[in-house]
């Protein structure tokens, strides 16, 4: 993680993957190895970490292929970068000063980096963040929820959106359209295990449907109630 601090350009570094233990849970498990904690959000390009069946930088920018970690150089656009700042994120301390966290919203102070130049990551290969998920699944999609209206822009000022209608839609169209045939997500957890075989790639059909499903009716909510009052 110190390596890439090297490159005086370099002002933010991650790690490629999330990790888990052999006594982790199947959440824990499912969600590194598919590369972030809402399989929507993956789908939609927006992962903030790469899953276990790709091998290559996996999402947004200019990417150089460095022999222990990709450096990427993002754009300074919020729809072209993933959700950065995260679990086990190290900054260097002089832009971190600058630049800090306001309201927990690691991807704010991370667009602000970008947004002042300080554009350069680093996301090493070989060295993982353990998260590890010690709830149910329904009692983590409640936090999920909780945590989705908590932080959306309508609660707080926000510059980014993990979903944005403009250029997100169809994606995410397709998403829900896959979700429900189950041979989709199916085929994504047969190929996720024939690159890194683990029986929680197949937790895949059966989540990805729950989590459209659980944002469905959350919206919905909203909406009704909007059309009240």
């Amino acid at each position: 993680m110190v390596e890439p601090f090297e490159d005086p350009d370099i002002g933010v570094v991650e790690t490629q993957r999330y990790g888990f233990m052999p006594k982790s849970s199947l959440l824990t498990k499912y969600f590194a190895l598919i590369g972030g904690a809402d399989p929507i959000a993956v789908a939609l390009g927006k992962a903030d970490r790469g899953s276990y069946d790709n091998d290559n930088w996996y999402s947004y920018g200019k990417v150089i292929n460095k022999l222990n970690y990709f450096e990427v150089t993002f754009e300074n656009d919020k729809n072209k970068i993933p959700t950065l700042g995260a679990n086990g994120v190290a900054i260097r301390n002089s832009i971190l000063k600058k630049y800090p966290v306001v309201d927990a919203l690691h991807i704010e102070m991370c667009l602000n980096f970008i947004k002042h130049g300080y554009d350069k990551f680093a996301f090493v290969k070989n060295v993982h963040i353990v998260h590890e998920m010690d709830i149910d699944l329904i009692s983590f999609i409640r936090r999920r929820l909780k945590w989705a209206k908590m932080y959306s822009g309508s609660q707080m000022k926000r510059n980014y959106a993990v979903f944005n209608l403009q250029t997100d839609l169809f994606k995410l169209i397709w998403i829900i359209i896959s979700a429900f045939t189950f041979v989709i997500p199916l085929f994504r957890a047969i190929r996720g295990y024939l690159k890194y075989p683990n029986n929680a790639w197949f937790l895949h059909p059966l989540i990805l449907p729950v989590f459209v499903l659980a944002y469905g009716v959350q919206i919905v909510k909203k909406l009704i109630v909007t059309a009240l009052y």
